[in-house]
């Protein structure tokens, strides 16, 4: 399955995910500081999965995804960011799977957004206290 893009308002970042839509589950993979959608990319492939849609997708920076010139991107702009491509997609009611910052992004989006049946958090973070290595990532240039 090919990869689309698209421009969300959040700083006008071009995104790259990949969607397949089915009749199932939704479920939204949201991955940590140093991986990409390419990370979730064999759940396509599942035969336990056939029925559900999934998303995967790149935070900016990550894999086929931009970033912001001249700023820092935090774990709220994450947040805004995924609540965009999940708007953009007409995506609601969807099931997390968070895999370390995607965890806490996740934490993070059930508290600002809600509207989301569940979350699977992945040896994830539960808050921004116990993101070290995230932290020491995040503040990192590109």
């Amino acid at each position: 399955m090919k990869a689309s893009t698209v421009t969300i308002p959040f700083k006008n970042l071009k995104i790259s995910y990949r969607f397949r839509q089915r009749t199932g589950a939704t479920l939204v993979y949201l991955h940590g500081g140093a991986c990409s959608k390419k990370d979730f990319a064999e759940s396509y492939c599942l035969q336990e999965l056939v029925h559900c849609t999934l998303l995967t997708f790149d935070f900016p920076g990550c894999g086929d995804s931009s970033y912001p010139e001249n700023y820092a991107v935090t774990v709220d702009d994450l947040c805004e960011i995924t609540h965009q491509l999940l708007t953009h997609l007409g995506l609601s009611n969807v099931v997390f799977l968070g895999h370390n910052l995607g965890g806490l992004v996740a934490m993070r989006y059930i508290e600002q957004y809600g509207d989301v049946a569940a979350l699977i958090n992945i040896e994830g973070n539960l808050s921004g206290d116990n993101c070290l290595f995230s932290k020491q990532v995040a503040s990192l240039t590109f």
